[in-house]
């Protein structure tokens, strides 16, 4: 009986949420696949209120707007507020800064895309914000784009949010495994790291929702380190009481 509950633990971490998506032949590479990011800073914007005064100055003509870097959550945040009331942006942004802007959140969206491995988006998202050779730049198109870069910002820290609370979970799983390894393992203990498993496990499925009604090319399955976390599985995990 417990070596059977034994092999059941440790497949929810080897088989689990990744077996269904084996077995309809899908793979990582097709859904949000997310091995290559830094968890420890790639996904944190770091905002001060430096970033505000330097922008300031870039849109008064005082400083060179570095064109190569991006817009921190903070500064997209406050060229929104300036774009979208008028008399505001008429004191505090010169028609001529429109395409110098518009190329910073640009490389802003692109940046933020590739830390969300979504490249291959960007570039089918980027030409809906093109305008043609011989048209203006205008506030509402500025608009639209630093909007798309605040929800990518919105992605990469719910993202956070989530990979934290896989670690969580899999310490909880490591924990319940140790225990039913031993000789007299404590019953009271397992049920209590699984009970705890289960509510991280509602609260990942809780967060990758959140994530996908962000932005909808976020919407494929959500695999990390080849474990499917929003399948039939997590469901099923979520509706366990305990251990058979």
């Amino acid at each position: 009986m417990r070596q059977r509950s034994l092999e059941q633990v440790e497949g929810i971490e080897e088989r689990g949420e990744g077996e269904e998506d084996d077995r309809r032949g899908g793979n990582s590479a097709h859904g949000m696949s997310l091995l290559g990011i830094n968890m420890d800073t790639s996904l944190r914007s770091k905002n001060t209120a430096s970033n505000l005064n330097l922008l300031k100055k870039e849109l008064e003509g005082h400083s060179t707007l570095d064109e190569q870097k991006a817009y921190t959550q903070l500064e997209c945040n406050y060229l929104v507020s300036i774009l979208k009331n008028r008399s505001v942006q008429a004191n505090s942004v010169k028609d001529h800064m429109f395409e110098k802007i518009y190329a910073k959140a640009r490389t802003t969206l692109k940046i933020q895309m590739k830390k969300l491995l979504l490249k291959k988006q960007f570039y089918i998202i980027d030409k809906q914000y093109k305008l043609a050779e011989n048209e203006k730049q205008t506030s509402e198109n500025l608009i639209k784009v630093l909007a798309r870069c605040l929800k990518m910002y919105d992605a990469s820290n719910e993202l956070y949010k989530i990979i934290m609370l896989i670690e969580m979970r899999l310490e909880k799983l490591r924990e319940l495994k140790n225990e039913m390894r031993e000789k007299q393992p404590d019953h009271i203990k397992c049920k209590k790291s699984y009970q705890e498993m289960v509510h991280l496990s509602c609260r990942i499925h809780g967060q990758i929702r959140v994530l996908k009604d962000i932005e909808k090319c976020m919407s494929r399955p959500f695999i990390f380190n080849g474990l499917m976390y929003d399948g039939n599985h997590m469901h099923q995990q979520m509706k366990r009481k305990r251990l058979q």
